[in-house]
């Protein structure tokens, strides 16, 4: 990757990964990156697009109709929410642009994001229990019934419709699935190993794998509903 960092996201548009934001770690981890480089598999090359309008990490995103959106944030220390952000901005991969949106309703980072029927759901952060629905084509934000245990960082997959939100600082075991269309949620199976900030939450075959993670960075664990 051109520019080195960590806390950023990586997300897939039309088969080429977009690598969005992030800290810069020399001297303290605390530099925060507007740096948006995307990633073409097909011919192993990396490529400086238009970097995002403001400079954060500990962000979300999630990509509906080929539009990228990146959520919250955060510049600096983990405590103190003037460390945060509120912040909502879109970026159109065809054009190289990007879009201010709506605000948060509140100062969040290292939520989990979710795509279910071209509504984005950004559930937790800041160990909150806070849920809430984007809509891209109003711009408008639902609140939505708050996930039953408050966490930050975890990691989160669809299967059939229904969010499985998955470990998460403090709390790191918890299992919990969010059904969009009743607004309910329901405790599922504990991960067997707790840990947050997983490195990667992914279905395959109806089956959700979580890989790495903090404290327990070696784990890869399956969960079948």
């Amino acid at each position: 990757m051109p520019t080195a960092r960590a806390a950023l996201v990586a997300i897939e548009v039309n088969n080429k990964i977009y690598a969005i934001g992030g800290v810069d770690c020399v001297g303290g981890c605390y530099r925060p990156l507007a740096v948006n480089e995307v990633y073409d598999p097909a011919t192993n090359t990396w490529t400086t697009k238009a970097p995002m309008p403001t400079a954060r990490f500990r962000i979300s995103a999630a990509t509906v109709n080929g539009k990228i959106y990146v959520f919250g944030g955060g510049t600096g220390a983990v405590s103190g929410s003037g460390n945060r952000f509120d912040v909502v901005e879109e970026y159109n991969p065809i054009t190289d642009t990007w879009t201010t949106k709506n605000n948060l309703s509140t100062v969040r980072d290292m939520t989990a994001a979710a795509v279910v029927n071209n509504k984005i759901y950004l559930i937790g952060g800041n160990l909150s229990t806070l849920n809430e629905e984007y809509d891209p084509v109003t711009d408008t934000w639902t609140t939505k019934a708050p996930m039953l245990t408050g966490r930050r960082y975890p990691g989160a997959a669809v299967i059939n419709n229904k969010i499985y939100v998955i470990g998460g600082f403090r709390h790191m075991t918890p299992n919990e699935e969010y059904d969009p269309i009743t607004d309910t949620w329901t405790t599922k199976a504990p991960m067997p190993t707790g840990r947050y900030a997983t490195g990667a939450t992914a279905v395959v075959n109806n089956k959700i794998y979580v890989l790495g993670g903090y404290p327990n960075m070696a784990n890869n664990e399956e969960y079948s509903n």
